[in-house]
């Protein structure tokens, strides 16, 4: 039997004895991402999902009285999330643009040549 995504983080719940909250779109906003979809389409969609993940996330901190927010996020999440950028900017921007992710300082591999 494969596990959804719920499934694996409440098993963690258990399996580390950590609090876990869960949220939904509906019951935050009172719509899901099915119904903006239906809505915006598939090609907008990414836009709202990013902004509202966001707010939930902060909604369900201050909901719990936390101070902070930890998140886990993979290289293939990242990845994705660097070619579906360079793809959607590549029409506006022009493809011989070059953009590079900032370090933990915030600074980017090009920003060298600037100071």
């Amino acid at each position: 039997m494969t596990r959804t995504n719920i499934q694996t983080v409440k098993q963690n719940q258990i399996e580390y004895g950590l609090p876990l909250k869960i949220l939904s779109y509906n019951e935050l906003y009172g719509w899901t991402m099915d119904k903006i979809v239906s809505q915006v389409g598939k090609k907008n969609n990414c836009t709202f999902c990013g902004v509202f993940r966001r707010q939930a996330l902060d909604r369900g901190a201050a909901q719990l009285g936390v101070d902070h927010i930890v998140t886990g996020h993979n290289a293939d999440d990242i990845a994705e999330t660097v070619l579906m950028n360079s793809e959607s900017n590549r029409g506006s921007l022009g493809s011989r643009e070059q953009y590079s992710m900032p370090n933990r300082e915030g600074n980017r591999a090009d920003d060298s040549h600037e100071r």
